[in-house]
């Protein structure tokens, strides 16, 4: 087992934070029955899978799935944990937008992701180059 991340000093109840995260493909075969109906249903449903994968670790870290659709949509588990640290650091910085520019950065690092997994699949043009030096 390996979790994507730990906090160093306790999150809640004298536990440390344990967090794993995971970008569900919206339009997968396997979960668009459910996310044409209901959104975030793939994201929600790929947290439940990871509460019993670590279910071993609840009971000395406080463990949070993050899970996240191609689409943008954040599971039950992802919003508590951004809403939750969006309140903490406006406590400790004075910012009341803090939970806005968190979801703004996680947006934008979506959206990163998105474009490097497309330009991958794009043949190497290395043929064409020729044309650009005309």
């Amino acid at each position: 087992m390996k979790e994507d991340g730990i906090t160093l000093v306790p999150w809640s109840q004298g536990k440390c934070l344990i967090w794993d995260f995971t970008c569900v493909d919206t339009f997968a075969a396997s979960y668009v029955e459910n996310t044409k109906l209901s959104s975030a249903s793939a994201a929600d449903s790929k947290e439940a899978l990871r509460m019993k994968h670590y279910e071993v670790l609840m009971r000395d870290y406080n463990f949070v799935p993050v899970a996240v659709e191609t689409v943008g949509s954040f599971g039950s588990k992802a919003k508590g944990l951004v809403n939750s640290l969006g309140r903490r650091i406006a406590e400790v910085t004075g910012e009341p937008n803090s939970r806005s520019y968190l979801l703004e950065r996680i947006s934008i690092a979506l959206q990163r992701g998105k474009s490097s997994s497309i330009l991958g699949t794009i043949p190497s043009t290395h043929a064409l180059d020729e044309f650009f030096y005309i």
